[in-house]
C-alpha cells in the first residue's frame, strides 16, 4: 500500500488510524482527519476490501515547519495556565518567536479576548525569543516590540539559509551583524549578547562567576 511520501502495509493502514481517529461515513467512503492528514477509506463494491489513501501535506521544514510551530508553541502558552502551575519554567521559542513580534497585536487581543491576563504578565515571564532572523529590518522589528530582556542572541551558524545575500554582500546566517547594527544602547546589546542568556540560564552563569568572567 503506498502512501504519499511513504509506504504501510494494508493491515497497518486499516487498523492503527482507526484506533484513535474519529470517522464519518459520506456517500460510500469512510473519511478520518487527524491534525493535518487526512484518511479516506473507500469501500469497494465488488469485495470487502478497502482502499486507504492517505493524503498528507508536505510542509517545508525550515520555511513553513519550523516557523509554524514556533507561532503555534506561544499561542498554546496564551491558551493554557502552565506557567501559574510552574513559576519557574522558562522556554525559548527560537526564529525570532515564529510570527509572533509580527503579530503581536493579534496576540495581545486573543488574550483579552480569552480572558486571559496581559501578555507580560501571563507569559513573558518565562518565554524567551532568540535572533535567528535573516534581514535587518526582521531584527528592528523584534527589538522594537518584544521587551530586550526577554530578548537572546542565536548565531544559527550553520542555518536554513546558508547564501550570500546579494542585497548586502553577507551571509543571511549571519545573525550578530544584525544585532551591531540595531540602534539601541551598549547595555541593551550586551543583554541580548550576554546577560539575558546567563539569567535565563543560572547554572551556566554560576560557572562563569566561578571563573571570574
Amino acid at each position: 500500500m503506498r502512501r504519499w511520501g511513504s509506504f504501510c502495509s494494508e493491515e497497518q493502514a486499516l487498523t492503527k488510524p482507526l484506533k484513535f481517529l474519529s470517522s464519518t461515513e459520506r456517500d460510500g467512503t469512510l473519511g478520518s482527519t487527524i491534525g493535518m492528514i487526512t484518511v479516506r477509506f473507500f469501500r469497494s463494491t465488488s469485495s470487502s476490501k478497502r482502499l486507504l489513501l492517505c493524503h498528507t501535506p508536505n510542509f517545508h521544514t525550515t520555511g513553513a515547519h519550523y516557523i509554524n510551530a514556533d507561532t503555534t508553541a506561544f499561542m498554546q502558552f496564551i491558551e493554557g495556565d502552565l506557567f501559574r502551575d510552574f513559576p519557574t519554567l522558562r522556554f525559548i521559542i527560537p526564529h525570532g518567536g515564529g510570527a509572533v513580534p509580527y503579530h503581536w497585536g493579534r496576540y495581545r487581543g486573543l488574550a483579552d479576548m480569552l480572558k486571559r491576563p496581559p501578555l507580560p504578565e501571563h507569559v513573558m515571564k518565562n518565554v524567551y525569543f532568540d535572533t535567528c532572523v535573516y534581514h535587518q529590518a526582521g531584527i528592528d522589528l523584534l527589538v522594537k516590540v518584544i521587551d530586550i530582556r526577554n530578548i537572546l542572541f542565536g548565531s544559527e551558524m550553520v542555518g536554513a539559509v546558508r547564501g550570500i545575500d546579494p542585497g548586502t554582500g553577507h551571509y543571511f546566517d549571519d545573525t550578530k551583524r544584525y544585532i551591531d547594527a540595531l540602534d539601541i544602547s551598549p547595555d541593551a546589546k550586551r543583554q541580548i549578547f550576554e546577560t539575558n542568556a546567563r539569567r535565563v540560564f543560572p547554572r551556566l552563569d554560576t560557572r562563569l562567576r566561578a571563573r571570574g568572567l
